[in-house]
């Protein structure tokens, strides 16, 4: 019978291969017992990953889920801050100019019209507040301006007005120009999106929708009184006792539009409570499958050091056989 031995060259590769083949097992074991997960997941659970997948994937869900719900806390937060802030003008505002009487003299008629001009020029720049350089009452265009700047609305205002104007047409005119659905403010002054973007999902079953717009009406009404005592001050064809007539009645409707801002603020603050519940339940979620993946990828430390001792037995029992092997040649065997 013919025997085929190895060759010295290939009995050194093999021997270099098996040690590179046990230094990786106990690299591995090493690291297992000191990070406490397995290194090789589908060999410890068997073959059977399905359970570890579907955790995965649903980790990858709630993370994107709340990413999203982060953004728009994120954004209701700032349209809450600048709603607020925007009543508080009209508040007053519309405290100083229900003070103007037939007694007030012109001073204080003056101051009161600057003080209007000045306000609605505020409420403006709020509707165009920005929040991580997003356009907060855009709708779907937040990378525009909400709107046109106030000089701008009360110069469109004041074209549309006839000589000799009385108070009745100037109230008429200014609010013709907010509340015309096909023109003045929806085409000219609203520069964002008013038909509803589509809702963000913030979870598997909830969604938020992306209003309110500066082409709300209970902005809208807010800012058409202001601007009734705000243009009373480009009109100088009025009289003294006009003015004052336009700058009360001006004081009147920002003091009913309290109720609709009021409304509106609510409507956001109840949007902002769905998404913090939204938050809490995708957290404890995550958390609870956070501990079940942990659980799967836990090596067991006692079954782990075991293995390493052996691996080490192994490759101190390799090293032995590769001297032994080393050391034998014709000459000591004869």
């Amino acid at each position: 019978m013919t025997v085929t031995g190895l060759g010295d060259m290939v009995q050194q590769f093999k021997f270099a291969r098996n040690t590179t083949a046990i230094k990786t097992d106990l690299a591995a074991l090493a690291n297992s017992l000191s990070t406490g997960k397995v290194q090789d997941l589908a060999r410890s659970l068997g073959g059977d990953t399905a359970r570890y997948t579907h955790i995965a994937y649903d980790l990858s869900r709630i993370d994107a889920f709340q990413k999203t719900a982060e953004e728009v806390a994120l954004s209701l937060s700032g349209k809450q801050s600048a709603a607020k802030r925007f009543d508080e003008i009209r508040s007053e505002i519309a405290s100083v100019l229900l003070k103007v009487t037939d007694l007030s003299n012109g001073d204080q008629v003056q101051q009161a019209a600057n003080s209007s001009s000045q306000a609605f020029e505020d409420m403006v720049s709020v509707l165009n507040s920005r929040i991580a350089d997003r356009s907060l009452f855009a709708g779907t265009s937040v990378a525009s301006r909400a709107t046109v700047p106030a000089a701008e609305m009360l110069n469109a205002i004041s074209a549309t007005l006839l000589p000799g104007a009385t108070v009745p047409d100037i109230v008429q005119a200014v609010t013709d120009y907010f509340s015309d659905p096909v023109g003045g403010f929806a085409t000219t002054g609203f520069l964002g999106q008013t038909a509803p973007g589509p809702a963000q999902r913030i979870s598997e079953n909830r969604q938020i929708a992306q209003t309110p717009t500066a082409a709300d009406e209970r902005f809208t009404a807010a800012l058409s009184a202001a601007a009734i005592a705000a243009i009373s001050d480009q009109i100088g064809s009025i009289s003294g006792t006009e003015r004052r007539e336009l700058l009360n009645q001006a004081g009147e409707y920002l003091h009913i539009a309290a109720d609709g801002l009021t409304d509106l603020r609510a409507e956001i603050g109840a949007s902002e409570e769905t998404v913090a519940n939204v938050l809490a339940e995708l957290g404890a979620r995550r958390t609870t499958l956070g501990t079940a993946r942990n659980a799967l990828e836990q090596s067991d430390p006692f079954e782990t050091a075991t293995e390493l001792q052996a691996v080490q037995l192994q490759l101190e029992t390799h090293f032995s056989a590769m001297a032994r092997l080393s050391q034998l040649s014709l000459l000591r065997f004869l």
